[in-house]
């Protein structure tokens, strides 16, 4: 006779908080594969931009090594300030001759480094949790909208470094074999500072140790690559010059303020991009009452079942391990204040992953499926890269976000690969003049120092415009010209054409209008490249005005048409098209064309006293 199970008898534990299953092979786990596509559909938002196309500090790397034939793997590599050797040195040496001949080359080789720390955390936390939420918590970082710069940007190997080395690290004590783990922490180390936070956390990773001797083991293997990294590092700042923030100019200003004012300015400003609500802001409100309520129903859930608080406790080390790491790796960031730029806190938002994804799968699976889409709508949300050169207006500040980025890189693109395409080398001592440089640009360029990178050759400079109109004589190799919203997105210009362009303005200049017509004729003649819109609008323009001045207003009105469609942006065909127009007694034309005059220069004092006549005579 079967007996009844006594009373006391312990209930079945739910299923829900059952261990996982052991995990499959990488190569047979959808759950694996699932994590990787937030990566592959990062790559693809961001395809369209001039991926990797060296700008800023890569510049001064690469000139360091590749030009200056500098290596010293105690020195900041070409910058003053930190001493990374992985992410610099290392790095740039193997890697600089590609970036600036076939950065999508590099590029590529990002996307895969990404995939592989993905991997790599998504294997760590796999013993541990359900495939689900370790695929959540695994791709995380990549949907933050500034994840694309990690592929984008040759600088962002020291993050991307710091993470994929950091996770190889956390893989690795997951395993317990603390050489290899050590290994990855010393690389991590060497591509940026905040790996030492990984340092600080690797004895504590779930399942690491089981006895206190063996966290103790590990805590003194980590101790040790970080003292020999210090030791390293404090020879590079005593011995090698290497600086660190506080040495900056301006510093005092931002250790002025009290760490913990700065801290938690990281921590908001970091949690703002880590929810992606910074990168869509026309959606902040809505995105904040998202969050709000995927929070708060997590809180209830946890209060209200005791099933999604079995969940929470087999998910807590590693929930504990992820909010550490978050919170410490912020704790590296207070010296940068106020000069925030969202890439810095991709690091931190590993260790968030880890812990919200945690917290949201325990509460219920479906909040960690909303939080999750919630994410991924706001990153489609964001603007992708701009195909085209647009100019910035007045008063843009030069933080360094995806979008600036891409309009730094796509700029250098259109003006390196013209170059290179026409020369192989350029004769020592040789000057390029930029014409129409775009605004805040030549930072990005560093100066001369792009031109000097592209081609090895540290005799190599630019020109300015100015420069070259008041000494026409001045040898000049050749002309780029930018091109805003159009296409192509620069052109080379004949020097010779220039000099012609520049011989009619100053004639224009001294009011012999007939004696300019030869010269604009000559400019148009000279110049072989066709595409080169700017440039030649100009010059038809230029014979509009001439023209319209001499009393030849059907000339004038043909050529300002043929000026407007060669290059819709320049000014003097509308005032011209407006003058013409005004005098022929259509003013409703002629207003058209100042106001849209007047939209692209409101200062225009031409165009103002022409429209004030209309309105007069109205």
């Amino acid at each position: 006779m079967s007996r009844s199970p006594p009373a006391t008898a312990p209930a079945a534990v739910p299923a829900a908080s059952a261990a996982p299953p052991p995990a499959l092979p990488l190569w047979r786990d959808p759950w694996c594969w699932l994590a990787l596509v937030p990566v592959v559909l990062t790559a693809w938002r961001i395809r369209g931009a001039a991926l990797c196309e060296p700008v800023l500090d890569d510049l001064l790397y690469i000139r360091h090594q590749l030009v200056l034939g500098h290596l010293n793997l105690l020195d900041g590599d070409g910058l003053p300030f930190y001493w990374r050797p992985i992410g610099r040195q290392a790095y740039f040496g193997l890697l600089g001759p590609f970036l600036t001949t076939q950065p999508r080359v590099v590029a590529a080789i990002h996307t895969v480094m990404v995939g592989a720390m993905v991997v790599l955390i998504y294997r760590a936390l796999r013993p541990s949790w359900p495939g689900a939420w370790a695929a959540a918590a695994a791709s995380f970082p990549v949907l933050h909208e500034s994840a694309g710069m990690l592929i984008a940007w040759a600088s962002n190997f020291q993050d991307l470094g710091a993470m994929l080395f950091g996770a190889l690290a956390v893989h690795e004590a997951s395993r317990r074999r603390l050489g290899t783990a050590l290994a990855g922490l010393a690389l991590s180390l060497m591509c940026k500072e905040v790996g030492v936070m990984t340092a600080f956390l690797l004895p504590f990773v779930p399942g690491v140790a089981v006895t206190r001797h063996e966290r103790i083991r590990w805590g003194i293997g980590a101790g040790v690559v970080v003292l020999a990294w210090g030791s390293l590092y404090w020879v590079a700042t005593h011995q090698a010059g290497v600086l660190m923030p506080k040495d900056a100019p301006g510093s005092e200003n931002t250790f002025s303020v009290p760490w913990i004012t700065r801290y938690l300015w990281v921590l908001g400003r970091s949690s703002a991009d880590i929810f992606n609500i910074s990168s869509a802001p026309q959606w902040t409100g809505i995105a904040t009452i998202v969050f709000a309520a995927i929070g708060g129903a997590t809180a209830i859930l946890f209060g209200v079942s005791g099933a999604a608080r079995a969940r929470l406790r087999r998910a807590a080390p590693w929930v504990m391990w992820g909010a550490a790491g978050f919170l410490g790796a912020a704790a590296t960031l207070p010296a940068i204040f106020p000069g925030w730029a969202p890439y810095r806190g991709l690091f931190a938002c590993t260790g968030f992953g880890i812990a919200a994804g945690g917290l949201a799968a325990a509460a219920h699976p479906l909040l960690l499926a909303a939080l999750t889409l919630a994410r991924l709508l706001l990153l489609l949300a964001a603007p992708l890269p701009d195909p085209l050169i647009r100019p910035m207006p007045e008063g843009s500040d030069a933080v360094i976000d995806l979008r600036s980025l891409s309009r730094m890189q796509l700029v250098l693109q259109a003006t390196r690969e013209p170059l290179m395409h026409r020369f192989t080398a350029l004769p020592p001592h040789s000057r390029v003049v930029r014409h129409y440089l775009p605004r805040l640009i030549d930072g990005a360029m560093k100066g001369d120092i792009a031109l000097q990178a592209w081609f090895r050759d540290t005799t190599l400079r630019w020109v300015g415009t100015t420069e070259f109109q008041a000494d026409t004589t001045m040898p000049v190799a050749a002309i780029i010209e930018y091109q805003p919203e159009m296409r192509p997105l620069t052109a080379l210009v004949e020097p010779d054409a220039m000099r012609a362009l520049t011989a009619a303005s100053n004639r224009m200049a001294a009011s012999d209008l007939r004696g300019a017509l030869p010269d604009l004729d000559r400019a148009e003649r000279l110049q072989a490249d066709a595409g080169a819109r700017v440039f030649l609008g100009t010059v038809v323009s230029k014979r509009a005005v001439c023209l319209s001045e001499t009393g030849d207003a059907d000339g004038a009105e043909r050529e300002a048409t043929r000026a407007l469609a060669i290059w819709p942006g320049n000014p003097d065909s509308r005032y011209v098209l407006a003058s013409v127009s005004a005098a022929r007694g259509r003013v409703t034309e002629a207003a058209a064309q100042l106001d849209t005059l007047l939209a692209q220069n409101p200062n225009d004092t031409g165009a103002l006293e022409l429209l004030q006549k209309l309105g007069a005579g109205r």
